[in-house]
């Protein structure tokens, strides 16, 4: 989210199957898959229902700082999996 220095993520998972899965939040300054990476450790996704809030906070030195470009990232392990979600961000602003 370009402007904000910081970020919270809200992850609330409406129906999940299957094995555990991952999400991360990664942030770039430009539009290029190679140059995304994450601002902090992935989370784990094991079940139904509001997760904690992820912050990226300058604060809480995160392994780098949100950038122009934002987006998430699921990775599944063993079997089949399935996963309803919705993620909610709010930034503050760079003053």
């Amino acid at each position: 989210m370009a402007g904000s220095a910081d970020i919270t993520f809200y992850l609330d998972v409406r129906e999940f199957s299957g094995t555990t899965v991952t999400i991360a939040y990664e942030t770039c300054p430009v539009r290029d898959q190679e140059l995304f990476v994450a601002m902090v450790a992935p989370a784990t996704i094991a079940a139904v229902g509001p997760a904690t809030p992820v912050s990226v906070a300058l604060a809480g030195n995160p392994n780098v700082p949100v950038s122009h470009w934002t987006r998430w990232k699921l990775v599944g392990t063993g079997t089949p999996w399935d996963l309803t979600f919705r993620i909610m961000a709010a930034g503050n602003s760079v003053c």
